[in-house]
C-alpha cells in the first residue's frame, strides 16, 4: 500500500513539474480611485454627483458581476449596467454616483462590488443640512 501511495505522489509531482514554465498566471486587481467618497455638506433636497473610477491593475480581466448599496439611503447611482462589466488589464470603468439628502443629518452607506477577485467595498459619506432664512 505504501508503494502505491509513493508511486501516485511521484506521478503527480512529475505531471505538475512538466507544466510549461513560460505559462503566465492571469490575475485581475481591483483598484478604486477612492476608498471613501465624501460628498460633503449639501442643503436638503439638493443633489451632488461624483465619479468613482475602478481600474484593473492586474494582467487578467476584472469582472464586476454586480454592484449595490448595502442600505436604502440618499445615495444613488446614475450608472446603468446590463450584465457583467469586464475591465481589461490596465483599463478602467467610471461609475457616476450621487447624493441627495431629504433630511438633516450625517449619512453613510457602502457600495458593494461583487467581482471575480472577491467582494470590494467603497464607503460613501454625506451631510444634509436645512438652510434657514438669512
Amino acid at each position: 500500500m505504501k508503494k502505491i501511495i509513493i508511486l501516485v505522489l511521484a506521478s503527480i509531482l512529475t505531471i505538475s513539474c512538466n507544466k510549461d514554465e513560460n505559462e503566465i498566471i492571469k490575475k485581475s486587481v481591483f483598484e478604486a480611485s477612492e476608498k471613501i467618497l465624501d460628498f460633503g455638506i449639501l442643503p436638503v433636497n439638493s443633489s451632488s454627483n461624483k465619479e468613482l473610477t475602478v481600474k484593473n491593475t492586474g494582467n487578467g480581466d476584472l469582472i464586476i458581476s454586480s454592484f449595490q448599496f448595502n442600505l436604502k439611503s440618499y445615495f444613488y447611482t446614475n450608472s446603468i449596467s446590463k450584465g457583467e462589466i469586464i475591465i481589461a488589464p490596465n483599463k478602467e470603468y467610471t461609475f457616476s454616483l450621487g447624493f441627495r439628502p431629504l433630511e438633516h443629518g450625517e449619512f453613510e452607506n457602502t457600495l458593494i462590488f461583487e467581482t471575480n477577485v472577491g467582494e470590494q467595498q467603497i464607503t460613501l459619506k454625506g451631510i444634509g443640512i436645512i438652510l434657514g432664512p438669512l
